[in-house]
């Protein structure tokens, strides 16, 4: 019985292909969300500050009804580890090679140093691996990101919330209300009260980067790795170069060229979904690269043993390689 009940790396790759694009969906619907949010009542000058009235969003409609709306986008921050797991395993089982003394076969593929022809790698065959430690820092920084911004962002949402739309009764925050407010309307055009919302505004939004640094860090730190291992180390694993323009890195730099050449608001509701991007076309590019990849669960291979085959076609750089060692012999 392989990984989750999967016995084949073919349909595990798939089948977190599949997940790792519905996880997308979600938390693209929660930045989209939150984007037309700050749009609506936050000012233009100062990120994260409010707005002395609000403003209708360009998406969504905000008021007391829509509240039930950011605890569905909150709740987005709950399937990072989830969506972290389908996107770190397909990377592991596409990074995997043979550790310490690879050697290629004649068919291309990596083989163990001293085994038999037939015996090639696998996914998820239980070996630590080059890609061991970029892969587990890849799941760690999206967990903790997840919590952080995804989960954490919410709490930007409830001085606005209260300032722009106070409870039945109590008048209005921005100007509006009824007569009967007890005394609020005094109290929110004071100048001591906006301040008071800035400051208490700033404090929320300095711990919640300050919650989501590391993650921030180890997810760009996991990205550049896997992106080294890939053009370094190609031919001993199942990506081609090529696979770098699915990389975060690679994709944050094309949405934010992209987002500042369209016009507002779609270039900056583009750019500013830039992580979400970032893990959709990682998680499409790998589906793409191995969707056919030949793993198989247990007795498949070439050479038995329960390893999967992943054979692939010659590669010239590396026939002139055996060729080299055939002649240094």
């Amino acid at each position: 019985m392989g990984w989750f009940g999967i016995d084949d790396d073919r349909s595990l790759v798939r089948a977190c292909g599949a997940v790792g694009v519905m996880c997308s969906a979600w938390n693209l619907f929660g930045d989209l969300y939150l984007m037309d949010f700050f749009t609506a009542h936050m000012r233009d000058d100062a990120f994260g500050m409010i707005r002395d009235e609000a403003r209708s969003g360009h998406l969504f409609r905000f008021g007391q009804g829509s509240q039930w709306v950011i605890f569905l986008v909150q709740a987005g921050g709950w399937m990072y580890p989830i969506w972290a797991t389908a996107t770190a395993i397909p990377l592991y089982i596409g990074l995997q090679e043979e550790g310490g003394g690879d050697d290629v076969g004649v068919h291309g593929a990596v083989q163990r140093s001293g085994g038999s022809p037939g015996s090639t790698f696998g996914g998820l065959a239980g070996r630590m691996s080059r890609a061991t430690a970029p892969c587990a820092l890849l799941v760690y920084g999206l967990c903790v990101v997840g919590g952080a911004f995804h989960g954490a962002f919410a709490f930007v949402t409830v001085l606005p919330n209260a300032f722009h739309y106070p409870p039945s009764g109590s008048g209005g925050g921005g100007g509006s209300g009824g007569n009967d407010d007890d005394g609020w309307s005094g109290a929110v055009e004071t100048g001591q009260f906006a301040a008071f919302l800035d400051a208490a505004q700033t404090r929320i939004l300095q711990h919640i980067f300050a919650g989501g640094l590391p993650g921030l860090v180890a997810f760009n730190v996991a990205s550049a790795w896997i992106a080294l291992l890939v053009h370094r180390r190609s031919g001993y694993h199942q990506f081609p170069r090529t696979f770098n323009l699915c990389n975060p890195l690679m994709t944050a730099i094309l949405i934010q060229a992209l987002g500042a050449i369209l016009p507002d608001p779609v270039g900056l509701y583009l750019a500013g979904c830039i992580g979400t991007w970032g893990l959709l076309f990682l998680n499409v590019g790998t589906t793409y690269c191995l969707w056919n990849a030949r793993g198989a669960g247990a007795g498949a291979g070439a050479g038995g043993g329960g390893q999967p085959n992943f054979s692939r076609s010659p590669d010239p750089g590396y026939q002139s390689y055996q060729s080299y060692q055939g002649k240094l012999s």
